[in-house]
Parts: C-alpha cells; structure tokens; sequence
C-alpha cells in the first residue's frame, strides 16, 4: 500500500505486510473521539462482507465500534484486491501490530489486536473461493457499496448486494499513547491522545489544520482587551483581505464521562453548541465595533472590522441531531436575528474542506459559502455535509 492514503484517506483500514522489513501490522485511521473509545477499551467488532452488483464482485471490510450501546458507530472498507493477500498474511500472525491514526494523520497509539483462533480461521476462510473483479471506478461508485454494507450491517441480514457477511469480536490491548509535537506559526502544539483537556486538544488540532491555509494569520484564543481587562474572543479565530472566520470548538467528552447515557449525551452536545453559537454571535459585536485584537503574546492584530465573517461551531462528532428541530430552529433563528453566517460541522467535514482548499484561502472561503447555499437549499438538515470529487469538485 502507498502510505500517502493514509494521510490523505479521513478513515480507512489496511493491511500491511513488508517481509524485508520484518513488518505485519494493520493501520486504522478514524476521529480522535472514535480512537478515544478504542483507547478506553469499548467493544469492538470486525465485519466482512461480499458486494455483488452489476456483475462485480468486491470484499468488503468494517469495524464496528461501541462508542454508544445503541447507536454505535462504524468504519467500513472496500477492500482493494491486491490488499488481500497482505490482509491473510497479517490476519495470520498470532501478534496482530495495529497503528491508530488521528484525524492529521499522525500516529496516535499503537497497540495489538486480539481474535480468537477459531475466529481468525474462519475470518480467513471468508474470503476464499471467490473471483473478484479488478477495481475499476467506472463500473460503480464505491460510495454505493459502502452504502448497502453498512445497510446490511444495520438490518443485520444479507441483501440482494450485499450476499453474506459476518461478524467478529475483536479487542485492542496493550494499547500505549503517542505524544505529538506539530510545529506551528509561533507555538508548538502538543497532543496526546489521553489528555483530559479534551477541549483545548480539540482546539489545537483545528489551529494547526488552519494554518495550512491561513500561515501567521491563525490565531488560537486571540483575546479583547478593554482597558485593564482582557477576555477570549473565540477559540480559533483567521483572517485575509477579504474575510474574517471564527470558530467555536466544542469536543465530546469520552475520558471525563465513560458509561454517559445516549439521550443525556446528546443534551449535552446540544448545550455546548448553543453556547458557541451565542459565543460566536457576541465575538461578531465586538469586531463590529472595531474592538482591540491581540494574540496570546500581547502582539496586536489588525483586521477589518467591516469585513464579512463565516462562523463555524465545529464539533468533535456530530451524533444523531437529524430529527432536533428544537436545534435547528435555534440556529435558524440565531443566523436571521444577527445578520450572521453560521455553519455546524463535525471535525472531520471541516478537514475535507480544508484539503479540498489545497492552501488557497479563497478556495477555503467560497467552499464554505457554497456548503451554506447547499445546506439552505436541502432544507437547513443538521446532519448535512458537504461532499467532494476527487478532484476537488463539490
């Protein structure tokens, strides 16, 4: 496999098997909330399935993962044909390496997989047999086939495309923490994935993703000060010529609350992005009124207090909010009453955009006007998320 897909990849599983390196190991790349609860050691299950359609036949791969005991939450895989001989050499190993891989790209834990024998025979055993057709994207979309795997994992039976699957229950253990240092613009940014300050962690994944696009104009909890009193405008806070983007990072909690009920879960998540929506409607009066600006060193910064801003409560994982209209109609009505721009997304829609962007802020900027276009027009759905070619088209 080429390792470029993993950074480039927002989730994926492979299988690597190097024998001149001595290298079998499988790699998992996923949210830093999802990895969170792989880390804490929830229930974890390994799906396979065959797709048959229109003549062509592809494996396909998941991992299930019990974040919620109601509504867990699933990476699924077409697996690429010349990835199954390193899958059975890997699934082979009485050791099983796994990598884990955060949003960014980097190396998060490292840990091992466990199966049971006679599981891991019949695991290897799936996939035999059967002639698969050469991947060639022009015979179907593999959205389509994610779509009735994970279809058929939900119904849990077989379909008219999905001709079998089965399940097994895995479990991660050694599990050890790796320590990230990302360079930016003035600071250093350290993560780690068992770190309890879940928000600041959040907040520092989003600055440094944004400084790819807005260089020494990103700033994290730039602060107003009013003669002796200072006070943080936003949590990450970028600027150019022609705009000002704000944006309120609320992150879920799984290390400080384990075992947390799915509906008192989900209030929670609501809270916090109504109070970022009112942190965001107050930050955009101070600017308007031309407010003094300065970063975390005292440096002042000087942006148009007249420019148009874009405003995003971005959060670690949007969880189920589709039928809260309560949500929606706050939000409606927060945008409407204040003049204002204001977008929800999850972290990982907000790296779409920004690899979509490509480095160029106005990229950035019209690719966030057209996911409000876009989500006004399907009717303003809280679970809406823009999409992409692969060449960068919405």
């Amino acid at each position: 496999m080429n390792f470029e897909e993993v950074k480039t990849s927002p989730v994926g599983i492979w299988f690597v098997n190097a024998p001149n390196q001595d290298t079998k190991k499988v790699l998992i790349k996923t949210s830093t909330y999802l990895l969170k609860h792989i880390y804490i050691g929830v229930k974890t299950e390994l799906i396979v399935g065959i797709y048959n359609s229109l003549n062509t036949i592809y494996p396909m791969l998941a991992l299930k993962i019990f974040d919620d005991t109601v509504y867990p939450s699933l990476i699924t895989e077409k697996v690429e044909v010349n990835q199954l001989g390193p899958l059975e050499s890997v699934m082979s190993s009485e050791k099983i390496e796994v990598n884990f891989y955060d949003e960014l790209g980097a190396l998060s834990l490292i840990g091992y997989l466990r199966i049971d024998i006679n599981n891991r025979f019949k695991f290897l055993e799936f996939y035999g047999g059967i002639n698969y057709s050469e991947n060639d994207r022009n015979i179907i979309k593999a959205s389509d086939s994610l779509d009735s795997f994970t279809n058929a994992i939900n119904e849990k039976k077989a379909t008219d495309e999905i001709i079998k699957f089965n399940y097994f229950e895995i479990k991660f253990y050694d599990l050890v923490q790796i320590e990230n240092h990302h360079l930016g613009w003035g600071q250093t940014n350290k993560i780690s994935l068992g770190d309890f300050n879940e928000g600041d962690k959040l907040e520092h994944q989003i600055a440094i993703v944004s400084e790819s696009i807005f260089k020494q104009n990103t700033f994290k909890n730039p602060l107003v000060k009013n003669g002796k009193f200072e006070r943080e405008l936003t949590d990450v806070f970028m600027m150019y010529d022609r705009g000002l983007f704000l944006i309120e990072t609320k992150a879920s909690s799984v290390l400080n609350k384990k075992d947390q009920k799915f509906e008192r879960k989900i209030n929670g998540v609501i809270k916090q992005i109504k109070k970022g929506v009112n942190q965001l409607i107050g930050a955009n009066k101070k600017l308007r009124k031309g407010c003094d600006l300065f970063d975390t060193d005292g440096c002042e910064i000087n942006y148009n207090s007249e420019a148009i801003t874009q405003n995003i409560v971005l959060v670690s994982e949007v969880v189920h909010l589709a039928d809260r209209e309560d949500l929606k109609q706050f939000l409606l009505n927060s945008m409407v009453d204040n003049n204002l721009s204001i977008q929800l997304m999850g972290f990982d829609e907000y790296m779409l955009i920004i690899k979509a962007a490509e480095g160029k802020k106005e990229l950035f900027d019209y690719y966030l006007m057209e996911r409000m276009k876009g989500w006004v027009k399907k009717g303003c759905p809280l679970n809406f998320k823009i999409m992409f070619t692969n060449n960068n088209q919405l």
